[in-house]
């Protein structure tokens, strides 16, 4: 049983929600988790919207249009997954200035997130950061250090070499208790996502299945 969420039926909510999703997890995915969030009671959901990936500060169009609709019906804008929005400032600002209540399942559960307060750490700690590093620069021009790589592209394209060779090997690793699994019956990613996780089978960054990480492991059999 998985200790992320409180078990289903530990509360009651209530009201209309709109889910939002940002961080490349399937619907069907955000919709198990606000099921196991939210819990027993008469809620309901109105819309759902998910967002593709975006660069820092730019619009984000699904988040523009899940926040009309909850203030067209009155609706709770949930996440079923918040913390990697918590310093993002376009996310922050724009949901700040909805002035509509907001539920992040992996951070308070069912109860209502305050945006105001969470913008506020979030400025401090941009200012805090921004202020390390100016000041590390500082220091390392003082050693008389050259800032900056000239070879910046060649770094970036090695870095993600290496990142599919560790994916690939860990694949060879998995692939095979996978195929067990289909043979023993198992035919939909949500099936094999759930076997995955029973047997205790960590994801190649340590993390639980999901239907969308076994079909990006599947794809790399098809190679």
């Amino acid at each position: 049983m998985s200790k992320q969420f409180p078990p289903e039926g530990a509360f009651r909510s209530y009201g209309k929600h709109v889910i939002y999703i940002a961080n490349g997890i399937t619907l069907e995915e955000g919709e198990e988790i606000v099921k196991k969030t939210l819990g027993k009671g008469t809620w309901q959901i109105e819309g759902r919207f998910i967002e593709e990936p975006v660069k820092r500060n730019h619009v984000r169009t699904e988040l523009q249009k899940a926040l009309d609709l909850c203030r067209e019906k009155k609706c709770i804008l949930v996440l079923p997954k918040m913390v990697h929005l918590t310093q993002s400032k376009n996310f922050l600002m724009d949901t700040l200035e909805a002035r509509v209540p907001v539920i992040g399942c992996d951070l308070l559960g069912p109860k209502h997130i305050q945006i105001d307060l969470l913008a506020q750490i979030s400025a401090q700690h941009r200012s805090r950061v921004s202020k390390g590093v100016k000041e590390h620069h500082a220091r390392l021009k003082e050693q008389g250090i050259k800032l900056g790589s000239p070879n910046i592209k060649k770094a970036q394209i090695e870095a993600s070499k290496a990142r599919t060779e560790k994916a690939d090997q860990y694949a060879e690793k998995i692939l095979p208790i996978v195929a067990e699994i289909e043979k023993a019956g198992a035919t939909t990613l949500t099936e094999i996502a759930y076997r995955l996780n029973e047997r205790g089978v960590p994801t190649t960054r340590g993390g639980r299945w999901y239907p969308s990480s076994v079909r990006n492991l599947l794809l790399r059999r098809k190679k």
